[in-house]
C-alpha cells in the first residue's frame, strides 16, 4: 500500500488489505480541464494559438526531414569546396527527401496490411533496394543477379512490375 494516497482515488484499508477504492469525481473533473494544456511564452509576435501551434507543427516536421537526410539518406557531411556544391548536394538531398516521405507514405499506409509487407522498416527497405545492381556493357546492361523474392514484393508493392523492371533497367543509357 503507498504511503501517499492517489489525488483522484480514496482508497480505505482494513487489516493491512485494500478494502475498497473510490473515485474522487471533482479531482478528476480538475485535472481532466487541463489535460492536453500547455503554455507557449513569446515576445513581440501576436498571432492565434492555432497559428503558434501550426508553426510548432511544421517545427517538427522540418526537424523531421533534417533527422532523416542526417541518419537515412545519408546526407550528412558537407566536404564541398563550393557555394555551387553546397547547393547542389541540398537539392539532391530534398528530392531524396521527398522520395523517402513517399516512399515512407506508400509503405505505412493504412491500405497495406503490415502483415504482407516485404520487410519491416524503411530502411530495410532501402538497404534491399541497394542490393540491385546494373552492370553496364558496351553492348547492354544487365542486372548483377536476379531480384529476390523481397526485391519483388517490393516492386509489386509501389505497383512496378518485375519484368517491365528489369527490362527498363537494361535499356537504359550510359551517359558520360
Amino acid at each position: 500500500m503507498p504511503k501517499q494516497q492517489d489525488a483522484c482515488f480514496l482508497i480505505k484499508e482494513e487489516n493491512g488489505q485494500i478494502a475498497s477504492i473510490e473515485r474522487k469525481q471533482e479531482k478528476i473533473a480538475e485535472a481532466a480541464k487541463v489535460l492536453g494544456v500547455f503554455g507557449i511564452l513569446s515576445h513581440g509576435i501576436s498571432l492565434t494559438a492555432d497559428e503558434i501551434l501550426l508553426y510548432c507543427r511544421r517545427r517538427d516536421g522540418i526537424k523531421a526531414g533534417y533527422d532523416n537526410m542526417k541518419n537515412h539518406l545519408d546526407c550528412y557531411r558537407l566536404r564541398i569546396h563550393s557555394d555551387q556544391a553546397m547547393k547542389g548536394k541540398f537539392f539532391i538531398a530534398f528530392l531524396a527527401q521527398i522520395l523517402y516521405a513517399e516512399l515512407s507514405r506508400t509503405l505505412w499506409s493504412p491500405e497495406i496490411d503490415p502483415k504482407t509487407l516485404p520487410i519491416e522498416t524503411s530502411k530495410q527497405l532501402l538497404i534491399e533496394l541497394e542490393k540491385i545492381r546494373l552492370v553496364e556493357y558496351e553492348s547492354a546492361n544487365e542486372l548483377f543477379r536476379p531480384l529476390t523474392g523481397k526485391q519483388k514484393g517490393i516492386l509489386t508493392l509501389f505497383g512496378i512490375e518485375a519484368d517491365d523492371f528489369c527490362r527498363k533497367a537494361t535499356e537504359l543509357e550510359h551517359y558520360d
